[in-house]
């Protein structure tokens, strides 16, 4: 018996299109825009932490925490709003490396599943015309 445990999804293809209301252009648009947009923002909010501009670590967290939640990508959001609260509260390096990190991670999972869906891999017409 595997007693491993299963990592949620980095994105929820249905969630994202539900909270698109079901409209497949929209969020084909705004996982686009993500991929081509927010490549590079993990490593922008590592450079931000490492020299301790709060400021860089809260705008970089806001910017990503509404479209990672539009995209169903929740643990990436929930993290961006954990990282914005904890730049607001002046929070400890430690805190904020920690925080970083997990970002990170989930940030290349977000990537990768957007790629796979850009590829074709993902079907949101299938999606959106399941009845929930």
């Amino acid at each position: 018996m595997n007693d491993a445990v299963t990592e949620p999804a980095a994105v929820s293809f249905e969630t994202g299109l539900r909270r698109c209301l079901g409209r497949v252009a929209l969020y084909d648009r705004i996982a686009r825009r993500f991929l081509e947009t927010r490549v590079d923002e993990a490593r922008k909010l590592q450079a931000a932490v490492d020299r301790g501009d709060l400021a860089a670590v809260r705008r970089l967290a806001h910017d990503i925490a509404s479209t990672a939640g539009t995209l169903g990508a929740d643990g990436l959001s929930a993290t961006a709003l954990a990282l914005q609260a904890a730049a607001d509260e002046g929070a400890d390096a430690a805190s904020l490396v920690q925080l970083a990190q997990r970002f990170s991670s989930q940030h290349a999972g977000v990537l990768n599943a957007l790629a796979a869906y850009a590829r074709g891999d993902v079907d949101l017409k299938a999606i959106a015309s399941r009845k929930s």
